[in-house]
């Protein structure tokens, strides 16, 4: 009799945990439903997973993404502005020379400093700064935007210390050398001031020099700063050519470095790099439709693991539904082919997203 109770109590708390999971596996496949509009198939909800069989990190396993494409670069990052959880990231914390991708903070540091319609010359010095330069004649002025698209559109060495130059100067210095002196100090600190912990630099165009590094993540927290607060930066990189006319009426004809312009027009903004020590670099700004990533889920950098990788660690379980009109960066570094790997993430964003 006593066998038979306790098979019986026994019998009564299998059949108790079985509604409960049952009543629980519906919720969450209600709460998926909600979500993604479908139901979940079969292996997307396990129990024991999480809050209603979901778990904090649902919307960024593979389930749900499409495998990352296999790409050349020593690091690189993706993500969607203003999320800061990365959709692909490698080594993104590492510091690696980033070329020409320098410019960019040039650019930034000299929209900060110089008017838009002040005039910048080329000096004899500032024509020396390395092989690539522009046609411009030594002396000849431009507006400041047509120097930085000298700087960002032909990556032109030359533009890129002149604005260095006109920065410095307007600093107080009185020679060239105590103007790239002034400009690189307030690189550096400016480069503190935006968080850009791994980055370090030795001169304004991105040449190769020891100590001149940044990494992926510092890099498209940059892009994200300028597009915040100087689009119109950007704005000058759509275009695969551009005609620049000088201050005596010279006019100079530059095409773009990206070689991706022409086949992905959707591109918001980009800028190229290369050199010896850095191999190829690249940095896009490209529209996604939608996105699957989670604003709502805040994170926070822990630490930097071994291989230069952030691990993000999650503060919040909230999930938002699908958002319309976002921005992709896409950030390359080192990489044997930057216009291939780049070529193959923006089609992984256009079937993902």
């Amino acid at each position: 009799m006593e066998e038979e109770k306790k098979n019986s109590h026994a019998l009564l708390l299998g059949a108790g945990l079985f509604l409960s999971m049952t009543i629980l596996s519906s919720v969450a496949r209600q709460e998926f439903a909600a979500i993604f509009g479908a139901a979940p198939k079969e292996n997307q909800l396990t129990a024991g997973s999480g809050v209603f069989g979901i778990t904090p990190d649902v919307l960024h396993t593979p389930a749900y993404f499409r495998p990352e494409p296999t790409l050349s670069a020593t690091a690189y990052f993706v993500g969607i502005l203003g999320d800061p959880v990365p959709l692909m990231r490698q080594r993104e914390a590492k510091p690696l020379p980033p070329a020409s991708l320098t410019k960019l903070l040039t650019a930034l540091l000299a929209a900060e400093a110089v008017d838009a319609d002040e005039l910048i010359p080329f000096s004899r010095e500032a024509k020396d700064a390395g092989e690539k330069i522009t046609p411009v004649k030594i002396g000849e002025r431009f507006q400041r935007d047509d120097v930085i698209a000298f700087a960002l559109v032909s990556s032109a060495n030359d533009a890129a210390y002149a604005l260095a130059e006109a920065v410095g100067k307007k600093e107080g210095a009185f020679t060239f050398d105590d103007a790239i002196r002034i400009f690189m100090q307030k690189m550096n600190q400016r480069a503190q001031e935006l968080d850009l912990s791994a980055s370090a630099f030795k001169n304004p165009a991105g040449l190769d020099a020891d100590g001149h590094t940044m990494s992926a993540e510092d890099i498209a927290r940059l892009l994200e700063y300028i597009y915040d607060h100087y689009p119109h930066i950007f704005e000058i990189t759509r275009n695969t050519e551009k005609t620049i006319q000088s201050a005596g009426g010279t006019e100079y004809r530059i095409e773009n470095t990206n070689e991706l312009l022409g086949e992905f027009p959707a591109i918001l903004a980009s800028k190229t790099g290369l050199t010896d020590n850095a191999k190829g670099t690249l940095v896009m700004l490209y529209p996604v439709r939608n996105t699957r990533h989670s604003g709502a889920n805040k994170i926070k950098r822990d630490s930097e693991n071994e291989d230069g990788n952030t691990r993000y660690d999650r503060i919040s379980h909230g999930v938002n539904p699908l958002r319309n009109g976002r921005t992709a960066s896409i950030v390359i570094l080192g990489s044997e082919n930057r216009f291939e790997d780049g070529r193959k993430i923006i089609k992984w964003l256009e079937e993902e997203f």
